[in-house]
């Protein structure tokens, strides 16, 4: 079976949807991108990004200082001005606050700029480039990068840009893989993972009807279980449900459940059928979504095309569903189109 097809291009658009950066990857030109690589793009996006914040000028931070000064500053270290007869010499140990580029973001873009340098698939004019802009950044530190740090430069960064670049390095570092005999750096082509390309695919278009389906509400509904048990009274061993994307507009709701398959059909005795764990997931949301007010409620299981359209609709139990494709391997601007009609069609 074959993989739904995506242009490398589009699994871009789609994760800066996902990170909710559409509009900042759109100011870095991807025409000047050579083959069809993601390594390529993402490395190319990086470095124009970067220049484009060292010309604006990098962030700048606070961080502890401390070192042996002529005279006071910030926190004296009495201890160990007297313990290294610094006092003597009209000088002092002291801590104090220095405003520098040598930030935690910082950080992590100069390491990234390094990880990028030494990746064996790199079109080596961007790797020629990285290292460039990597040596202007002669002020700023590199890390051991773990995941911790961007759970906290996100916290800490407030410049909209510069998340969107972090949000790069860390696609970069998470899929890059080292060869521990010869060192050598390798990225990962996770488009070919149906695991990660399908929490892609449900993140993008989460953020897609979020962004895009004016007046209508986007959620992801935490549904409780019509249950009770004597032996696990919170129910606390039942599987938690939530529903991918849950859309409301005037009185209807329509709940979304995106699957990413290399095919929508399971073989049953040489006859096509759709997967039947996908249904019933769907209709254990129907039958558990209970709205605080009338509302009609109606499903959709959205999969990415492989081959022929689909578009079949079916009203099951009372419930109208919607079992349709929509085709990622065409112009980014048709597929905006497309799923707009889609889904607006679905909520009428």
């Amino acid at each position: 079976m074959t993989q739904p097809v995506i242009p490398i291009r589009n699994i871009y658009f789609m994760l800066t949807y996902a990170w909710n950066h559409l509009q900042d990857a759109k100011l870095v030109n991807l025409d000047a991108v050579p083959g069809n690589s993601l390594l390529n793009i993402l490395g190319h996006v990086l470095n124009k990004s970067v220049l484009y914040l060292s010309r604006r000028g990098f962030e700048l931070g606070y961080c502890h200082h401390t070192e042996i000064i002529s005279g006071i500053k910030g926190r004296v270290n009495f201890a160990q001005s007297l313990h290294g007869f610094h006092l003597m010499k009209g000088k002092t140990v002291s801590t104090f606050d220095e405003l520098t580029p040598n930030t935690l973001a910082n950080k992590i873009i100069k390491t990234t700029l390094t990880t990028l340098v030494k990746q064996n698939n790199l079109d080596q004019r961007i790797r020629e480039e990285a290292r460039s802009i990597r040596a202007r950044m002669l002020d700023i530190n590199e890390i051991v990068l773990s995941p911790r740090y961007f759970d906290q430069v996100q916290t800490l960064s407030n410049n909209r840009y510069y998340k969107f670049i972090i949000s790069i390095c860390k696609l970069i570092n998470e899929n890059t893989i080292i060869n521990q005999k010869d060192g050598s750096y390798r990225f990962y082509d996770f488009e070919r993972d149906e695991r990660k390309m399908s929490l892609l695919y449900q993140d993008f278009l989460y953020r897609f009807c979020k962004n895009e389906l004016q007046n209508v509400k986007t959620k992801r509904s935490y549904l409780e279980w019509n249950a009770y048990s004597e032996s696990d009274p919170s129910l606390s061993f039942l599987p938690r449900m939530e529903t991918d994307i849950t859309l409301c507009h005037n009185n209807k709701c329509l709940i979304v459940d995106a699957k990413y398959y290399k095919s929508i059909f399971a073989n049953r005795k040489s006859t096509h059928k759709f997967h039947s764990a996908n249904l019933y997931q769907l209709m254990s949301y129907l039958m558990t979504y209970n709205p605080k007010y009338d509302v009609k409620t109606s499903g959709l299981l959205l999969y990415p095309q492989v081959g022929t359209a689909v578009k079949h609709r079916y009203n099951i139990n009372g419930f109208d569903i919607g079992l349709y494709t929509i085709d990622l391997d065409q112009e980014w601007e048709d597929i905006h189109q497309d799923l707009l009609t889609l889904l607006r069609e679905c909520l009428e």
